[in-house]
């Protein structure tokens, strides 16, 4: 091959798709990580507290006094209250560790304002 022939524009083109196309495939995994992470924390969660709620139900159910029964419906109903605000802070911490992974990515290629 002759140097007329090398084409280097094309060349370096070339390079500098695949070299876009890495850098794509290594922002997907880390988000795809952070994405299974907050899945795999939000499952465990939330069986944590359908356990309890369970536990809490049955013990309702298997009651048969009255007014313990009312006092344990009224646990329950505290307990689901309770529960509210930290899965909302949770779950705005879990968007606001996704958002920073995104906004790292848009300032690694470049795109950010």
């Amino acid at each position: 091959m002759k140097l007329d022939d090398f084409d280097l524009d094309n060349h370096l083109s070339d390079e500098a798709k695949n070299a876009e196309r890495e850098l794509g495939k290594a922002d997907r995994k880390q988000l795809n990580a952070i994405v299974s992470e907050i899945n795999a924390q939000n499952e465990r969660k939330s069986k944590e507290i359908d356990a309890e709620k369970r536990r809490m139900r049955d013990a309702i159910n298997n009651c048969n006094n009255e007014n313990e029964k009312a006092a344990l419906m009224q646990q329950l109903e505290a307990f689901e209250k309770q529960m509210q605000q930290p899965v909302r802070d949770e779950s705005t911490q879990q968007d606001a560790k996704l958002q920073a992974a995104l906004e790292a990515r848009c300032k690694r290629r470049g795109q950010c304002n």
